[in-house]
């Protein structure tokens, strides 16, 4: 399996079934979703339960409630896919992008891909670019080694766990 998306859940029943639901269209599915719903107290978890019957490639957990953190470490013991990507359950992935990750994974087959996202708004708002990356270097790969001052612009130090995709043996033995 190439990827494991890791979700952690807590409270968010006005997002996680869009979240889910843009994952599981995506014209893709060598995939598997971890969510973990973190003790949550409003209606997420049955949401995800629904969501879970309704495609075997959820794969849902339930924990006390003990942060994002780990719910994330839990999710990761849980992954199987070779690449990991921790995405929010507030978010949602854009219609056909999936392919075009997977292609860079399974051909360039780097360490950790830093994705780019957009900002959504109130409906009838179109969604703002993130500006974290320059314009000129959208779809660029960075070697950290050739081009370091480059990749600094990129790298993790600006990203948050939602833009990085990882090789699942590196994050899970860091994490170990």
């Amino acid at each position: 399996m190439l990827l494991s998306f890791v979700i952690p859940a807590y409270n968010v029943a006005p997002f996680v079934e869009r979240c889910l639901r843009s994952i599981l269209s995506q014209p893709f599915d060598d995939f598997e979703v971890v969510i973990i719903d973190d003790g949550s107290t409003d209606e997420t978890g049955r949401l995800i339960e629904a969501v879970a019957r309704s495609d075997a490639r959820v794969r849902p957990f339930r924990q006390d409630n003990a942060g994002q953190g780990a719910a994330r470490n839990f999710g990761l013991t849980q992954a199987r896919g070779d690449y990991v990507w921790f995405v929010d359950a507030d978010d949602w992935l854009s219609p056909h992008g999936l392919p075009r990750l997977a292609l860079l994974l399974r051909d360039v087959r780097p360490d950790v891909l830093v994705v780019n996202f957009e900002t959504a708004f109130e409906k009838g708002t179109p969604p703002k670019p993130s500006h974290l990356v320059p314009p000129a270097l959208g779809g660029t790969l960075v070697d950290p080694r050739r081009d370091s001052a480059t990749f600094e612009v990129l790298s993790c130090w600006c990203a948050p766990p939602w833009r990085l995709i990882s090789r699942r043996r590196a994050v899970f033995s860091y994490a170990a």
